[in-house]
């Protein structure tokens, strides 16, 4: 019996998946009519590149069945949008952008153990200079997918569309030419340049295509895979790409009101409100108003030169050389560790820690290879020697040690995590956690200046970093990280999860399933550690946590064992990680946090659910346990807005067992629009934020409320 994970390879899958895949192919011919025979051609056009490309069998069938389908996911464009005549409005461009994750998830769906031509199919409008709907670049690009882009451009070229006729052979070569590197994936033009006649003759029009406008007026269809791609002057396939210039939205762009830390009022009385000087609601329109501050190319060029003059250390380097080769063994891959003694007492000690540990002690650099395995020893130490490399910087606003801090315990959170989603990289997950910020201490070490200027407009709006980051600088600390990986020559399966950790929930549902998975635990792992105010990136937030654990589904008690366990675990990896001199004056970040309140926190909380709230998690790890005193505040958290009446009935009768009333109170919510106006509100001093909560405005707020 074929088993599940060869079961793609069965002839009778096979022929499954076509007629299946044909029939839904024959219903958007239907409704396109100008798509008929293209994927023929297009089929065609990639068995030519795979054989260029001495394609082993697998992945030649892999590649025809994406060639074939890859539009697939137009059957769910509504016709309003593939068949409106004049331009498309950013919106509708952006739904047609969605064609690839639907078919994506179509073929998923229906098969999943095809892999291969699941991420061709996904990620066929991605291109190498990052400029396609979910930004991959270079060789984080499936080469299947670059295949599919490639020939499907020459084969719009070739062909008659009802507003340009056909391109000549000698014009499409030096089109593709032209966008190497950019386009198209330099791989692939490679190969290209050997066979672009064989192309042609297998892409070129074989009827006309002009014929099948429609007798009234007919929307005209630009050149590209997508029906509605927009071409560009310069570029022969449009690609439905967005500019590298227009960051991803966030939720929080949509969301309601928050306060104005710099605008505090003074005073106080027993009722009131914290002043609410600016709305996130013209967040949009702010952000919008914000100019870059550096020229991309200019960025992506001291980036550069900052890593050409900082290489990898050399025992990294001999690390790399030695697991390059498939037939190393372990005691070579030890030998290799052990040029280093530093480097080789990290190895081990982290093989034995919880991110790691299986079974016996390990005290042999030789057995913590065999347990971790040669290529998970590459990764570690590879992202030992990164965060090593970079951790000398030394600033006012980034504190490298606390740095440290941060992404050992969004390390060992993501390892728990993994595990718990059963997830195949559960190991990869740790190294994940570690690296997810390395690119903000490369924008700090490159262009100090100009990101002391991003820092100060994210104060001055009330927002996390990454969506200044992605305004002024035209690409995140996420991007600039993904650039280090391809440098430093990190697997390319292992940027996705890093490169996408700051996207929004309806992002991260968009990706591949297993990519989805894996950077969603990264996400939520790096929301924990900032809720459990372990270290600082540089990025002193609270997010919420409920709309990253559904996607997982975890539950709540989940969150409650990792917040129990992962402190005292990261404390003891911290000493393991660090020399003695390194360990010297570590700051106390909690104590630095306390001491910027005016009175002991005694916190008083009311929420749906506790386990997952965020403000609860941050208020136990700065208040002192609780002794039977009287509380001083009242902290309410909501999810949405509409649970704000029951969190404030549930808020009084927790007021009544403790013997208090008209407690100051700080309501925080996640989604929706808070009702400031509500009587029982305006009856007792009060505070309202919005989630995401920058520390310095919790604080600000909660100083006020306690004057």
């Amino acid at each position: 019996m074929t088993t599940i994970v060869d079961s793609w390879r069965d002839p009778r899958t096979r022929r499954r998946a076509d007629q299946l895949f044909s029939t839904l192919l024959g219903l958007l011919e239907m409704r396109l009519p100008y798509l008929r025979g293209r994927a023929a051609r297009i089929d065609d056009g990639c068995r030519v590149m795979a054989d260029a490309m001495q394609l082993k069998p697998d992945e030649r069938y892999a590649l025809s069945l994406a060639a074939r389908f890859h539009d697939i996911g137009l059957l769910g464009i509504a016709d309003t949008v593939l068949l409106k005549p004049g331009p498309l409005t950013a919106d509708e461009k952006t739904l047609i952008d969605c064609h690839t994750d639907i078919g994506g998830r179509l073929v998923h769906h229906l098969f999943a153990d095809f892999y291969d031509a699941i991420e061709a199919i996904w990620w066929h409008h991605e291109r190498p200079d990052g400029r396609g709907p979910h930004g991959l670049t270079g060789d984080t690009i499936p080469l299947a997918a670059s295949i599919v882009a490639l020939v499907d451009a020459a084969e719009s070229m070739a062909n008659d569309r009802p507003q340009r006729p056909g391109m000549p052979e000698d014009q499409i070569r030096a089109e593709i030419e032209r966008c190497v590197g950019t386009q198209f994936d330099p791989r692939v033009v490679s190969a290209y340049r050997s066979v672009h006649s064989q192309l042609y003759s297998a892409v070129a029009p074989t009827h006309a295509v002009t014929e099948i406008a429609a007798p009234k007026p007919a929307p005209s269809r630009p050149t590209g895979d997508s029906p509605r791609s927009a071409p560009k002057p310069s570029a022969p396939h449009a690609s439905a790409s967005r500019p590298g210039s227009n960051p991803p939205s966030s939720p929080l762009m949509k969301r309601g009101g928050t306060v104005d830390v710099s605008c505090v009022a003074q005073g106080g009385g027993a009722a009131g409100a914290f002043p609410l000087a600016t709305s996130r609601t013209n967040l949009p329109q702010a952000i919008s108003a914000l100019t870059p501050l550096i020229k991309k190319q200019d960025l992506v060029r001291l980036v550069n030169e900052g890593l050409e003059m900082k290489p990898l250390a050399p025992v990294v380097q001999a690390v790399i050389s030695a697991t390059s080769n498939a037939q190393c063994s372990g005691e070579e891959v030890a030998k290799a560790v052990g040029q280093d003694q530093t480097l080789a007492l990290r190895v081990l000690k982290v093989a034995n820690s919880s991110a790691y540990s299986r079974g016996r002690h390990i005290d042999t650099l030789q057995g913590a290879v065999a347990r971790l395995g040669v290529q998970q020893v590459r990764k570690l130490v590879m992202g030992l020697g990164v965060l090593s490399d970079l951790g000398n910087n030394k600033s006012s606003r980034l504190d490298v040690k606390l740095f440290w801090e941060h992404s050992i315990a969004c390390g060992l959170i993501a390892a728990t995590l993994a595990r718990c989603c059963k997830s195949r990289n559960a190991d990869d997950h740790f190294l994940w956690g570690m690296i997810h910020d390395v690119g903000r201490l490369i924008l700090h070490t490159q262009i100090a200046d100009t990101y002391e200027k991003v820092w100060e407009t994210a104060e001055r709006l009330d927002v996390p970093l990454e969506l200044v980051e992605a305004k002024l600088l035209l690409v995140d600390h996420c991007g600039v990280l993904a650039r280090a990986l391809e440098h430093w020559q990190f697997p390319r399966e292992f940027l996705a999860p890093v490169v996408n950790h700051h996207q929004s929930v309806h992002k991260l549902g968009r990706l591949a399933p297993r990519v989805a998975m894996e950077a969603t635990i990264v996400a939520l792992a790096d929301r924990i550690a900032h809720a459990l105010l372990m270290g600082s990136s540089g990025n002193d937030v609270i997010y919420p946590l409920d709309d990253l654990l559904e996607p997982l589904r975890l539950t709540p008690q989940i969150v409650d064992n990792v917040i129990r366990d992962v402190p005292s675990q990261a404390l003891d990896l911290r000493f393991t990680l660090m020399s003695r001199g390194q360990l010297e004056n570590w700051p106390d970040y909690l104590e630095n946090i306390r001491s910027q309140f005016k009175q002991e926190l005694r916190p008083l909380h009311a929420d749906i659910e506790p386990r997952t709230n965020p403000m609860r998690i941050a208020c136990q790890r700065l208040a002192p346990a609780d002794d039977g005193e009287s509380p001083n505040l009242g902290v309410l958290y909501a999810r949405d807005a509409r649970e704000q009446g029951a969190v404030q009935a549930q808020f009084e009768a927790l007021e009544k067992d403790r013997g208090v009333s008209k407690l100051p109170v700080l309501f925080v919510w996640d989604k929706g629009r808070a009702d400031a106006e509500h009587s029982w509100l305006k009856s007792r001093r009060h505070a309202l934020l919005q989630s995401p909560v920058r520390l310095p405005a919790m604080i600000q707020a909660i100083n006020w409320l306690m004057a």
